[in-house]
């Protein structure tokens, strides 16, 4: 619950703190049953504001991660379940890979909202309406975009110092970049090995054999601070997929002015 007050207190939010509950869980006999239900149970709120709305932020894992706290991962790894295969699967899966709790925080009214807090990394959910190509059309043609760009970067940066990220990632959330996203519960150094060395491509499997050393070759990972320095060179063959931001001339900028 720390977790969720310091969201709440960041965003200036009320916060309803929920999780879903999809199973039930007889510990003296260790048998789990699918609870068909997907209710979703407010463990509490906080509120920061006259506001009478409060934004869902739900748990994800909650009841699996506080089974292992009582009973110990290697029980509910033995445990009997009564259902259909799938859901058995889903339940070992959770079980075997994924025990760390992370936070999904969504608001669909506008402006929209989307958040994914992990043990260490932040999906800060600043998104664009336009198709990767399109938006990164912008950044190639500076000269109409340059505003653009400039406010989208700061939108980054500004939600990123809410929640004390150093550093970001910007990608596609289709294509070989989808396998980023996927990994996000990652930690942090281990994530940005990944990315770094381009292994989301050996994962990503709708790019053929036969051209995945070209993908590799053209596939292109710059700063986003190159854009405005007018660093950015490209060749007709080359596009980028990645790019990253430390921020650093703009903590320089703010600090001459300072």
């Amino acid at each position: 619950m720390a977790t969720a007050k310091a969201v709440a207190q960041r965003l200036n939010m009320n916060i309803n703190v929920l999780f879903r509950n999809e199973y039930a869980y007889d510990k003296e006999k260790n048998i789990v049953t699918d609870s068909k239900l997907y209710e979703e149970v407010e463990l509490g709120r906080f509120q920061m504001n006259d506001s009478d709305k409060f934004i869902p932020m739900m748990i994800e894992n909650y009841q699996i991660n506080q089974w292992v706290k009582e009973v110990g991962i290697e029980k509910l790894r033995k445990a009997i379940f009564v259902d259909n295969s799938s859901e058995k699967l889903n339940f070992l899966t959770e079980v075997a890979n994924d025990t760390d709790i992370y936070y999904d925080i969504e608001d669909r009214e506008e402006p929209y909202l989307t958040i994914t807090i992990y043990p260490e990394n932040v999906d800060l959910g600043i998104s664009v309406c336009e198709r990767w190509k399109a938006w990164l059309w912008f950044i190639t043609h500076m000269d109409e975009f340059k505003d653009v760009i400039h406010n989208y970067r700061m939108q980054i940066y500004e939600r990123a110092q809410l929640f004390g990220c150093k550093e970001v990632i910007i990608c596609a959330d289709q294509g070989p970049g989808i396998m980023i996203f996927a990994n996000m519960d990652m930690p942090a150094d281990k994530l940005k090995s990944y990315v770094r060395n381009y292994e989301y491509l050996m994962n990503y499997g709708w790019i053929k054999n036969s051209t995945h050393d070209e993908w590799r070759k053209n596939a292109r990972h710059i700063m986003f601070s190159s854009v405005f320095q007018g660093n950015l060179k490209l060749s007709k063959d080359e596009f980028i997929e990645v790019i990253y931001d430390d921020f650093a001339d703009i903590r320089t900028i703010q600090k001459d002015v300072q």
